[in-house]
């Protein structure tokens, strides 16, 4: 089973060729749609916006550096 990461363990850790996936909680607010997260070529953090169905350079929000990640492998 995958290790469950914060956001900062999670951008430490993630390298190129991996997505890491976003865990979703039942409780609380999850007001954006960031899903997934993913490094580009360049080293730059992408987010996969679901409401867009594309990757996007987005800004970390409230919500997000609160939420937990899976880097799947």
């Amino acid at each position: 089973m995958s290790k469950i990461l914060t956001t900062g363990q999670m951008i430490d850790r993630l390298t190129y060729g991996q997505v890491a996936e976003r865990i979703f909680e039942p409780i609380g607010v999850c007001s954006d749609a960031y899903t997934k997260a993913k490094i580009d070529e360049d080293g730059n953090l992408m987010f996969y916006v679901d409401h867009w169905g594309d990757w996007s350079y987005e800004r970390l929000t409230e919500n997000v550096i609160a939420s937990k990640w899976i880097i799947q492998k």
